[in-house]
């Protein structure tokens, strides 16, 4: 009896993984979204002022990008959504071509789901600066975000025509919206190619949570493995696998990513055992 339910539990967990692809991978591409510059307490330097401090800075300089920039991060921070909101579109407004304000206000309004505002703000800054790479990495991010793998992949293009060498994290964006496109051998050797580099960029953040994070060959293995499990080449994929566990053997992600290719390989007893 206690085997049968396993057996159900287990078949409930794969349909609800594989009946809607994007569901259960996306959630594992919420750290390669969005590209921030190294936002934390250095980037601020000297820069102490307190959130009535900075509003009224901003209120009496629109052209203040640091306070912009340091006041977006405080109210992020402190939870208040909806006034970080507010600042990164009026600094946006104010400060149009600046990226790194960009960026976060990029951050922000994706965080708040607040996607067409910044597919609006994202168009005003293309058209003031059509080279504006960051900006061409958000809409590629919005896209991605409503399913609109072609457009994303488009968007992503563009910016890395424009900035490639420096921007070496949107092939990341990249291969996702590969992914998404089921363009599948694509996306796992954009992942690989791009991780060294990619690796050794500090300039991260996860616009999901707004929390700092830093990449590993771990995760970039566990991505190849789940783009080669959707393409239902599951030697490849476990072959992934265990290059991401030879890394770090107690990765629930990798485990579970392993558990999905075994379900869809009809072997129930390994999956149960993973998962």
């Amino acid at each position: 009896m206690n085997r049968l339910f396993l057996v159900f539990l287990a078949s409930i967990f794969a349909l609800a993984s594989f009946a809607k692809p994007t569901t259960v991978f996306y959630m594992q591409d919420e750290t390669q979204l969005i590209h921030l510059p190294l936002i934390d307490e250095k980037f601020f330097g000297s820069d102490k002022r307190s959130i009535e401090e900075l509003e009224a800075a901003v209120n009496s300089n629109p052209q203040d990008i640091k306070a912009y920039i340091r006041l977006c991060y405080l109210l992020k921070e402190k939870g208040e959504h909806d006034l970080a909101n507010e600042y990164a579109k009026r600094g946006i407004e104010s400060n149009m071509n600046d990226k790194n304000l960009l960026n976060i206000a990029g951050a922000v309004l994706i965080h708040s789901h607040e996607t067409e505002e910044l597919y609006n703000i994202c168009l005003k800054a293309v058209a003031t600066n059509p080279k504006n790479a960051d900006a061409y990495n958000l809409l590629g991010v919005i896209a991605h975000q409503n399913g609109n793998s072609l457009g994303a992949i488009t968007h992503f293009q563009r910016a890395l025509a424009l900035k490639k060498r420096r921007y070496n994290w949107i092939n990341f964006n990249l291969a996702n919206a590969y992914r998404a496109a089921e363009r599948y051998d694509e996306a796992a050797d954009l992942y690989r190619k791009s991780a060294k580099k990619f690796l050794a960029d500090k300039n991260f953040v996860s616009c999901n949570n707004f929390h700092f994070r830093k990449p590993n060959m771990l995760w970039v293995n566990n991505n190849v493995g789940l783009t080669y499990t959707m393409k239902g080449d599951y030697s490849k994929a476990m072959k992934a696998y265990r290059e991401a566990l030879s890394i770090k053997n107690s990765s629930s992600r990798v485990y579970n990513g392993m558990a999905c290719t075994f379900y869809e390989m009809g072997e129930m007893d390994s999956c149960l055992v993973l998962l």
